[in-house]
């Protein structure tokens, strides 16, 4: 009597093989798309972060008892994208004053002072930002430490949707002030009485940039409101174009016109 034997053909094996394969790699990209959404999601928290602090550091003026007046903190965000380094460095604005009184400290504008008919005092000391202390006998710009990050992004691009490119939150009100790529003040012009003024609202421009990462992840939009500095975070639906505004907890929203007095330097 012949025994039978029941097994697996290979056509049905290699049928099997194949599914499974699939499912592999199903898994496999769905993995590295939530990988490329989390440590976007980070990168953006944590960008966002670093903003609120340099903001609340510049109204406590937080500066060494040695130091000039600090006309202000800001962020440099003109290396951003990947091909300049994909990095925004935190720096302090030095005055060549030994501290609040003279005119361009009392300005409407950092570095400006009343009656000047030129910005030429207001415009950023842009360049090589390097270590140590305000203690310059002219303006520069100092690295603000404390806020560097290891964090990158995914590999994206980043495209900026206005020209501003540095933001400075000014001594004690904490106001947000923007600059171009020349360290150009931006929003202000001055009148036929030659008044210093802002432009109109649909005029301004302010900080305003989109991450499109080359993965899975949403592109991110963040934007830096002009004055108030109040942070938008915004996830944007490549196919809709549509917006998802986040709520940002514990955002600073300053009133433009309000005075506030300088206080004296901590120990």
């Amino acid at each position: 009597m012949q025994n039978k034997y029941t097994a697996f053909t290979l056509l049905e094996m290699l049928v099997v093989m194949g599914i499974m394969m699939i499912l592999m790699g199903m898994t496999f990209t769905s993995f590295s798309g939530l990988q490329d959404t989390v440590k976007m999601n980070e990168y953006m928290l944590n960008m966002e972060q670093d903003i609120r602090s340099v903001q609340r550091a510049s109204m406590l003026l937080e500066r060494n008892t040695e130091e000039n007046w600090l006309y202000g903190l800001g962020i440099d965000f003109s290396k951003l994208k990947e091909e300049d380094g994909g990095i925004y460095t935190t720096f302090k604005w030095c005055s060549h004053y030994g501290d609040y009184g003279d005119p361009s400290t009392r300005g409407k504008v950092p570095g400006y002072s009343e009656g000047d008919r030129t910005l030429d005092g207001a415009k950023l000391p842009i360049g090589n930002i390097e270590m140590g202390l305000c203690i310059d006998s002219n303006d520069t710009l100092k690295i603000l430490p404390g806020y560097t990050s290891d964090l990158t992004p995914p590999k994206s691009v980043v495209e900026f949707n206005s020209a501003v490119r540095y933001v400075v939150f000014e001594s004690v009100t904490g106001r947000a002030f923007f600059y171009d790529t020349g360290g150009n003040l931006l929003n202000y012009f001055f009148d036929e009485d030659g008044q210093l003024v802002i432009k109109d609202p649909d005029e301004v421009e302010e900080l305003d940039f989109t991450i499109t990462s080359l993965g899975a992840a949403a592109p991110r939009r963040l934007v830096i409101h002009h004055l108030s500095g109040r942070i938008e975070a915004i996830i944007v639906d490549s196919e809709t174009q549509e917006v998802e505004r986040v709520p940002v907890d514990g955002e600073l929203v300053i009133p433009p016109e309000e005075t506030i007095t300088p206080v004296e330097p901590t120990e």
